[in-house]
């Protein structure tokens, strides 16, 4: 059998667990005979706003990658295809949904039909607003919720897109495929234990074109406990997440991944109230008509912020688990921009009337 693992997200710091899924994938293929071709999608450390502004000068910003992190992908995996991203790339997804957000809103759409101009592809620094407008403390706010509102659409959109661009090199390579699996720059696992579990979601996804399978899904926007039904027999009214760590699909499904994720994925942001990305993840995927399977829990390790993993870990991942969970995850959950994202709204913190700074 020949399988497509295609690996995406972001890397960051997060090369240690490189070469661990490299070596995890290397030894489930050799144990049940099969080939993998590899693919990434990566995003580059620079275009990170539409217009020109020090990473580090706000206090709000969008995930940065690490140029050299990519580079050491590449070596580690190898892949039959890889592209690079920038955030900017998701530019007019982004209007799309900024418009339509403020749509009732007439000072930002005021400021969309008259001033976003005046940002784009500028040059943002401390004494933009006082030297180019009468009024620059109006400026300053008109572009401060367009900042705010683009950062908060890449922590939204970025696993939708990296995973619509990481399909779409599957799909362009014109490869026949028995599955394809998804898989995050920060998630090991236990395929040991899990090697039948895994196998046969695999051997289903050959024989099924519209199969997805993945470990978790739940009710509502916080994980509080696993869904207690199948989730396919999920009422309308219900809000259900799914999780995004790792998927393992039929080559079907994965194209009409590459196809319309983006595009459900957006709509579903901009009209579901009860948002969340797990929630539009789960909306997305019931909308391109793909059964959704959920394996047994295969213990997961969400390494995002790795101090060191144990040299054997592939040799006994069990031995490990609850300690690197414990240590990596629980301790860490939120990204450290969280609060700020959502308490944003302080203007006073981030001018004063003469000179404007982003302290």
């Amino acid at each position: 059998m020949k399988i497509a693992v295609y690996l995406t997200g972001l890397i960051i710091d997060k090369t240690e667990t490189l070469s661990y899924i490299k070596e995890m994938f290397d030894r489930f293929a050799s144990h049940n005979n099969l080939q993998i071709d590899y693919y990434c999608h990566f995003w580059s450390s620079e275009n990170l706003y539409p217009y020109t502004i020090d990473y580090h000068t706000t206090k709000i910003n969008v995930p940065w990658e690490n140029q050299g992190s990519v580079r050491h992908a590449i070596d580690i995996f190898n892949p039959v295809d890889y592209t690079i991203s920038n955030f900017t790339d998701t530019y007019y997804h982004f209007l799309k949904y900024y418009k339509s957000k403020y749509s009732e809103n007439n000072w930002i759409s005021q400021s969309i039909n008259n001033d976003i101009d005046k940002f784009i592809n500028k040059n943002i620094h401390s004494d933009y607003f006082v030297e180019n407008f009468e009024y620059p403390a109006d400026m300053f706010d008109k572009w401060w919720h367009l900042h705010v509102n683009w950062c908060q659409y890449i922590h939204v959109l970025s696993q939708a897109f990296t995973a619509s661009q990481a399909t779409k090199l599957i799909k362009d390579s014109n490869q026949q495929y028995d599955a394809c699996i998804k898989w995050r720059y920060d998630v090991i696992a236990d395929l040991i234990t899990y090697n039948d579990k895994v196998l046969d979601a695999i051997k289903h996804c050959s024989k099924i074109e519209n199969t997805l399978y993945t470990e978790l899904a739940w009710e509502g926007v916080e994980w509080t406990e696993d869904l207690p039904y199948d989730i396919n027999t999920a009422d309308n009214d219900k809000v259900i997440s799914l999780h995004d760590g790792w998927w393992i699909s039929s080559l079907y499904t994965s194209h009409l991944i590459s196809e319309n994720l983006l595009t459900y994925y957006t709509d579903d942001i901009l009209s579901n109230s009860k948002s969340g990305q797990h929630i539009s993840f789960f909306n997305s995927i019931k909308n391109i008509k793909s059964n959704i399977y959920l394996t047994d829990r295969i213990n997961s390790n969400i390494i995002r912020y790795p101090d060191t993993i144990p040299r054997d870990y592939n040799n006994r991942p069990w031995d490990y688990f609850h300690v690197l969970y414990a240590k990596n995850f629980s301790a860490k959950k939120a990204s450290d921009y969280k609060n700020q994202l959502e308490y944003w709204d302080k203007r006073s913190q981030y001018h004063t009337i003469r000179h404007f700074n982003f302290y």
